[in-house]
């Protein structure tokens, strides 16, 4: 289910300007912060996969944010990412915000 949200979110994204600056913040309050801390650890688990999978250098940072969201409400410090992961996350995602996001998230 996030999943299909998340999806439809950088379509909507993709698709239509965005005109309200809190674009993210809404998203993050309607889908991420709602959830328990164990479904947004699970979550996290698979959007790794999914950041890989689907990189958009159009939706690098709403991606990047999103995975920040999500570790932040998991509040856990458990790896949720294997070392070959890591790395090919880092390779992608080169943006300036990702480049400063990622190794606090990772």
């Amino acid at each position: 289910m996030f999943f299909d949200e998340f999806d439809a979110f950088l379509d909507d994204l993709n698709n239509n300007p965005v005109t309200d600056e809190w674009y993210m913040s809404n998203f993050v309050d309607e889908h991420i912060k709602v959830l328990e801390s164990y479904e947004a650890f699970n979550i996290l688990k698979q959007f790794i996969t999914y950041m890989i999978e689907k990189y958009d250098e159009n939706s690098e940072y709403e991606i990047v944010e999103a995975l920040r969201y999500l570790k932040l409400q998991s509040n856990t410090s458990e790896q949720f990412y294997s070392d070959e992961q890591k790395g090919k996350i880092l390779e992608l995602y080169q943006q300036e915000h990702s480049k400063m996001s990622l190794p606090e998230i990772l």
